[in-house]
């Protein structure tokens, strides 16, 4: 690995760093208690090195709900060429699972994006809107395969992530208490109610 690709990778690592510590301070002390100097000294940098990445404390939140849905568009361009759309318990298991797994990996970032949608109205963010698309999209092609059309398949879209949110929630939350026989059972139901109960496949 030559110099600049070394960098590069801590230019990475730091920048997670940056945003893990952001979402730990947030959930533990508050909007108006997570600052940049906070943020600096919780990973021993000089806010000035956080001003380096990030303009300010509202692009650095902001940037943080981001991350969590750039995760999901990952997962997603690994799997796409894949995806059977005849077969909508795939597209919606695939969808439904990788949102649980991010958020039973990284509880802290995830209770940061569920604080920051409920306590700031930021505009959705360029890979935000790129995942409600995707999920949307993906309602509109598994009914065209089953013959028909979606009835508001925004809706539907919106539906879902409202769900998921609470669902992710409280699985965190009950997390330490559950047996991996449990988490996979609460996994499956919400991939029944996802597809049955909001999308209507």
């Amino acid at each position: 690995m030559g110099i600049s690709d070394r960098k590069e990778r801590e230019k990475r690592e730091l920048r997670a760093r940056i945003i893990e510590a952001t979402a730990k301070i947030l959930v533990e002390e508050g909007y108006e208690k997570t600052t940049i100097r906070k943020v600096a000294e919780a990973i021993e940098y000089s806010p000035r090195t956080i001003y380096l990445y990030f303009k300010d404390k509202d692009s650095l939140l902001m940037e943080i709900i981001e991350e969590g849905f750039a995760g999901t568009l990952e997962k997603r361009s690994r799997l796409k060429e894949s995806l059977d759309y005849s077969k909508p318990e795939q597209i919606f298991g695939i969808q439904v699972m990788s949102n649980i797994q991010m958020a039973l990996s990284s509880p802290n970032l995830y209770r940061a994006i569920l604080y920051l949608l409920q306590y700031k109205a930021y505009p959705p963010g360029p890979r935000q809107l790129e995942v409600i698309q995707d999920v949307k999209y993906d309602i509109e092609i598994c009914y065209q395969h089953r013959g028909s059309k979606a009835d508001n398949p925004g809706q539907k879209a919106e539906l879902i992530f409202a769900f998921l949110r609470g669902f992710n929630l409280m699985l965190i939350n009950k997390i330490g208490d559950l047996t991996e026989q449990e988490i996979e059972a609460y996994k499956q139901s919400c991939v029944e109610v996802v597809l049955k109960g909001i999308v209507g496949l």
